[in-house]
Order: structure tokens, then C-alpha cells, then sequence
């Protein structure tokens, strides 16, 4: 929290996914400390509590529900008021909707998909469930890069896009795979990551 606030410029925003481990069939409660702990310290302001939502693994969970989400805390440096481009997300789920096929007429003439698409609609008017399936990629995303706690791509991009304006500087402290990096590179923003792990390193 402290270097964070050091870092950002007013106004800066952090995003965390952050969930704690289950032992023994009991919760940890490390998200809602850092909650708590980091809303009472001065220059902080909590935005909001969101939910990365990702289904979670298959099987029995004895006396527990499958658990299908991760906290998505964000917290604003206070100062100035924070980037918020929520039509971005918006623009870019009808952008893909919109790639989504083609339909052959009988007479042979082909028109584009359905203007109605219920997911981009859903992804354009998003609430606080951020929503990226069985695990964001479509596929096991251990395989895509050899770390075994991967997000999904179009979060990174979503993330960025919201909280971030082009040319602007991006810093993930816990780089892993270097996900928020790419996401970066797309966008036309700046970006400092850091990871303690040679091997994750190398494959960012």
C-alpha cells in the first residue's frame, strides 16, 4: 500500500485480483483484510469491490459451493479523480460481436451476424461481475505459458483500457507471464513489470 501510493500519480488506480486459500475447509479472509486495512490508510479511497468472475475447478467441494469468482479490489490515489472508460469496454465487445461470422442467403448473398448479441450486450452494460468463462482463454491458460495462475487475456485488456489512457504508464508489480504486458503493447501504453521468478521472466 505504501509503495503504491508512493509511485502513483493523484488519482492513479490499483487493481488487484486477490483471493486467499481454502484449508481445511476454512476461507482465508486476506482479501477482506487488505480491504479494510488499506481503506483506513490516509490517501487511499475504495472505488469498489468488484467480482473476476472465472468458473472455477470441476468436483465435489464437501460442505462449499464451487467458488466461481476472485475479488477485484480497486483502490484510488486520492488527489484527482481517476480514469474510467467504460465505453471501451463496450466498443470493443461490439467490435467483436461484430466479427462473429457471416450468413449465406439462399440466393447466394451473405449479411453479417445478428445486430443482437446477447453477450456483447451484457459485456457492453457490464455491472461488477466481470465475466471470462471456464478460464479466459477457452482452454487451460497453464498450457498457453507454463504459470500455473494465469488470468485471462481479455481481462488484462479490459483492465487497461478502463483505467488507462494511451501513453499513459502501466506497472504490475507481480508480472507472472507478462499478461498485463501484452495487453499494454496492444493498447499503445507504457509498461513496467517485475517478476522474482527467472523462469516466469523468461516467458514474459
Amino acid at each position: 500500500a505504501a509503495f503504491c501510493l508512493r509511485v502513483l500519480c493523484p488519482g492513479g488506480v490499483v487493481a488487484m485480483v486477490l483471493d486467499g486459500a481454502v484449508n481445511d475447509g476454512v476461507q482465508s479472509t486476506t482479501p477482506y483484510e487488505v480491504i479494510c486495512s488499506w481503506a483506513k490508510m490516509p490517501g487511499w479511497r475504495l472505488l469498489q469491490v468488484l467480482a473476476y468472475g472465472r468458473r472455477g475447478v470441476p468436483g465435489e467441494y464437501l460442505g462449499r459451493f464451487r467458488r466461481d469468482h476472485e475479488p477485484l479490489i480497486v483502490m484510488v490515489k486520492d488527489g484527482a479523480r481517476q480514469v474510467c472508460e467504460k465505453g471501451r469496454i463496450a466498443e470493443r465487445a461490439m467490435w467483436a460481436a461484430s466479427k462473429v461470422g457471416t450468413f449465406t442467403e439462399r440466393n447466394g448473398s451473405k449479411r453479417g451476424p445478428s445486430t443482437f448479441n446477447a453477450a456483447a450486450v451484457e459485456k457492453s452494460n457490464r455491472g461488477s461481475i466481470w465475466w471470462y468463462g471456464a478460464t479466459g482463454h477457452g482452454h487451460d491458460p497453464s498450457a498457453d505459458t507454463g504459470h500455473p495462475a494465469t488470468f485471462a487475456e481479455a481481462f488484462a485488456l479490459d483492465a487497461v483500457n478502463v483505467w488507462s489512457n494511451p501513453g499513459e504508464l502501466v506497472v504490475d508489480p507481480y508480472s507472472g507471464a507478462c499478461t498485463t504486458g501484452r495487453a499494454c503493447v496492444d493498447l499503445g501504453r507504457i509498461f513496467i513489470g517485475s517478476e522474482r521468478v527467472p523462469r516466469y521472466h523468461a516467458i514474459g
